[in-house]
């Protein structure tokens, strides 16, 4: 049995979101997702979330989406916006403290409102991943929370990440791709990261990446794609369970 992990970032994101994962969750195609908690929708999304205790809920944390949990000039505005990616290189030098005081503060805050610790760690645009100040803040986190990070790799843990199934690459058999390179790997933690969605008019003001989200959906929901899944023994997994 090879368990992979088909991750929906952006949990919260906005109504239709929460809803198209819901769905393919309860289709039986996504059991991981990860959720920024200071999106609009991200309560209403827990709450929706209540029916389906298999879901894995992770955190998406950001420093360039939405609002700050807390001020500092060199992460947001005075009105507490975070500098957007469009505005601010990711890349750029950053305190490692201030991330790390801005990310446990989202973190505490998707404890206080869901009640548990999130399944799992990833962040907006991988931002842990590829900027140095972030991914010593994010380590430190995922010791203190013993948390699994997406494309980490641990004493007692690796996880490779993959995220080709996106843009003018969304077809099944870019998805079925992603799944065997993954397999590949022998990772502890195979994660193919997708942004299905249903349509709706915050989507269409929020994100540039919209009609894909719902092509994803179509791809992931398909008969196609469900007897793919029968016919290579494939079990769909989360972070709360390892290889």
């Amino acid at each position: 049995m090879n368990k992979i992990i088909l991750n929906v970032d952006d949990f919260g994101l906005t109504k239709g979101v929460n809803e198209a994962v819901l769905e393919l969750h309860k289709q039986g195609v996504v059991n991981s997702t990860t959720a920024l908690v200071n999106s609009p929708y991200f309560k209403q999304g827990v709450e929706a979330a209540n029916d389906s205790p298999n879901l894995a809920i992770g955190i998406h944390l950001t420093i360039d989406l939405f609002t700050a949990e807390l001020y500092h000039p060199s992460l947001c505005t005075v009105e507490m916006q975070f500098h957007t990616a469009k505005t601010h290189d990711l890349k750029r030098s950053l305190d490692s403290n201030v991330v790390y005081n801005e990310w446990k503060a989202q973190i505490e805050k998707f404890i206080k409102i869901t009640g548990r610790k999130p399944s799992h760690i990833d962040s907006h645009h991988h931002v842990h991943i590829f900027n140095f100040d972030a991914n010593i803040a994010v380590r430190k986190l995922a010791e203190e929370y013993n948390l699994p990070v997406r494309e980490f790799e641990t004493k007692t843990y690796r996880s490779k990440c993959n995220g080709d199934f996106y843009g003018d690459k969304l077809s099944l058999e870019q998805l079925q791709a992603s799944i065997e390179a993954l397999i590949e790997t022998g990772a502890d933690y195979q994660d193919v990261m997708m942004h299905p969605a249903f349509i709706d008019e915050e989507l269409l003001n929020i994100s540039s990446y919209n009609n894909q989200r719902k092509l994803e959906f179509d791809i992931l929901s398909s008969r196609d794609f469900k007897q793919y899944i029968v016919e290579n023994n494939i079990l769909i997994s989360s972070y709360n369970h390892t290889k």
